[in-house]
């Protein structure tokens, strides 16, 4: 009876930019992302989709947000609804026809509800990237680790785009005429690349020791020297060990400043000297930042970002091999 809406297709609609919403299904993350149909993996009949945030993979049908299926279900009724209608008008009309000239004659009347379309926006998102690995073009909210379309870990290239972010409030810090204003703008540059780098480093660990025995393994990396000796504990490894010894000395002090201004309001103790050997540091007084500190952070951050995944991946190369050889 329904031939007309036989293998019907109902296109999503996409925002400004040329995005479509994604969902990820596991009740426990639900997390929202949007992609750019036509980039990525443009192998013919590739169909696995990845959840950003939490990693799951399965098939692009099982990423419809709720809204886009309220507007699916919305779409497919109305045209169900109207698909009804032509046939019962053509049973109406044969009907009335039979039974003209007849003592009974029949006819059949159908009203339609006319339900509402389930129209909807997609939301915003803070962050736009372009997959190094694939070309594909999608946005997310907030920390994430993973391609939506071939599911790579990307977290050097999110390092890399929020190390960006903080060049741009150094330029602008350094371009600030107010003083007060200065320090703050600098100081927010330090706590993002540290929390910056924190992040990645988390994600990291979380996703080289994924399906080992170090699974459960936590490791903060806002205290430089102790996330160096849990590194070293327990993969057996140093990360820092690509930078000059003027380098690693900038980083483990700035990184100590920045714990002074999160905690201790700025002013210099005892701890933070026995750390640093700071020469221009004085206990009782307030430490001082500067943009230079900040710039001179930044390429040394990804020198040792890249050794932390260096040496993560040879770690998981070597327990592989072993899992190999005793098998």
């Amino acid at each position: 009876m329904l031939d007309s809406i036989d293998g019907m297709r109902i296109s999503l609609p996409r925002d400004k930019g040329g995005y479509t919403g994604r969902e990820c299904p596991v009740e426990q993350c639900e997390g929202y992302y949007k992609i750019k149909f036509g980039t990525g993996v443009m192998e013919e009949g590739y169909d696995k989709c990845f959840c950003p945030y939490c990693g799951y993979e399965s098939t692009q049908d099982y990423f419809l947000t709720k809204e886009q299926v309220s507007y699916t279900e919305s779409i497919a009724l109305h045209e169900v609804e109207k698909a009804i209608g032509a046939e019962i008008k053509k049973w109406d009309r044969s009907l009335r026809k039979s039974t003209k000239n007849r003592f009974i004659q029949l006819r059949v009347d159908y009203k339609r509800s006319y339900r509402p379309i389930a129209h909807y926006a997609e939301q915003e998102l803070e962050t736009h990237l372009t997959c190094e690995n694939c070309t594909l073009e999608y946005a997310v909210f907030g920390k994430f680790a993973y391609c939506p379309d071939c599911g790579v870990d990307n977290t050097l290239q999110i390092l890399r785009v929020n190390l960006d972010l903080v060049r741009k409030l150094v330029t602008q810090a350094k371009d600030e005429e107010n003083a007060e204003f200065q320090e703050f703008l600098v100081h927010n540059a330090l706590e993002d690349i540290v929390s910056t780098f924190d992040s990645f480093g988390r994600n990291s660990v979380r996703l080289f020791t994924k399906n080992t025995e170090k699974s459960d393994t936590s490791i903060s990396f806002q205290n430089i020297k102790k996330a160096q000796d849990k590194i070293h504990n327990q993969f057996g490894f140093d990360f820092l060990n690509g930078l000059q010894l003027g380098d690693l000395e900038n980083i483990v002090r700035n990184f100590q400043k920045r714990h002074l201004i999160s905690h201790n309001d700025g002013i210099v103790d005892d701890a933070y000297l026995q750390i640093t050997n700071d020469p221009e540091a004085t206990t009782g007084r307030i430490i001082s930042v500067t943009a230079r500190d900040v710039e001179d952070m930044l390429g040394s951050i990804e020198t040792i970002a890249q050794g932390l995944q260096s040496g993560l991946s040879s770690w998981k190369s070597s327990i592989n091999d072993e899992g190999e050889n005793d098998a």
